[in-house]
């Protein structure tokens, strides 16, 4: 009779850097922040017989944040006014735009009032 013995061995990846003082055969991660989504996290096991890889990819959830800010604009009478609403979230965001708080005027990223049915500017400023 033979005694065989095997020693199994764990090494945690967060992209390509090994995660040094992670040995065990799980991984806690804290203080997740949106910086993490798509991230690949890798563990390797091995032992005196092989040796195995798995990767997987963190999706992080987070809220709507503005990439950049939505800024006022002018308009002639008649004339055409994008407007455009640049945000990132996961999962995507639903976007709506309301005209004076109450009418829904479209659900895109960019909105051209004009092309939507909605009226235009008029004498006074307001649409």
């Amino acid at each position: 009779m033979s005694l065989i013995l095997v020693v199994t061995c764990f090494r945690w990846y967060h992209n390509t850097e090994i995660l040094p003082n992670e040995t065990s055969r799980t991984l806690t991660l804290r203080r997740i922040t949106r910086s993490f989504h798509q991230d690949s996290v890798s563990c390797e096991v091995s032992n005196t017989v092989g040796s195995a890889k798995k990767t997987l990819n963190v999706q992080v959830q987070y809220g709507p944040a503005f990439r950049t800010l939505p800024r006022d604009v002018m308009a002639e009478t008649g004339k055409e006014v994008t407007l455009r609403c640049d945000v990132n979230s996961h999962p995507p965001p639903t976007i709506t735009w309301l005209r004076e708080a109450s009418t829904q005027v479209g659900t895109s990223g960019r909105v051209s009032p004009g092309l939507r049915g909605s009226r235009g500017p008029t004498e006074s400023g307001k649409g």
